[in-house]
């Protein structure tokens, strides 16, 4: 009876896992720069990795030629994420500061923006993902 409870654990589990729903997040980004380079998009689910900018768990990088670009993420299990997004001018695969950790290049954000002056926390930009969703993005670029 032990073994057929073992198994029944064993058998549940993953198919809890196809159980869970997929969404996908359709992003719009405006206001970019036409000044070569690329898109950088990173979506957290985790505020140390938001906060520090690491370890997304969906990202993509893109050429664009326009001051707006619209691309979707498809097969997002629901959840609390955030979205960041840096303009890569010149491609370094980084986003390139000036003194006090301005940024150089073009930032945009998920969710409000309180405080122009420095990103905002993973609470302020985050949103719960709990079915299909659009989520607009404004660039900002340093004066």
């Amino acid at each position: 009876m032990k073994f057929i409870k073992i198994l029944a654990v064993f058998l549940f589990i993953p198919a809890m896992h196809c159980l869970a729903q997929e969404n996908s997040i359709s992003l719009k980004v405006n206001g970019l720069k036409d000044t070569g380079g690329k898109l950088r998009i990173g979506i957290f689910n985790n505020p140390e990795d938001f906060k520090n900018k690491e370890y997304p768990v969906y990202k993509k990088s893109l050429l664009f030629q326009d001051t707006v670009v619209e691309v979707s993420f498809q097969k997002i299990v629901e959840g609390r994420y955030a979205i960041a997004v840096y303009h890569d001018e010149n491609n370094d695969y980084r986003l390139n500061t000036k003194k006090l950790g301005v940024p150089s290049e073009g930032v945009g954000f998920s969710g409000a923006l309180k405080n122009k002056l420095k990103p905002p926390d993973f609470e302020a930009a985050s949103f719960h993902l709990l079915g299909d969703t659009i989520i607009l993005i404004q660039m900002r670029y340093p004066k």
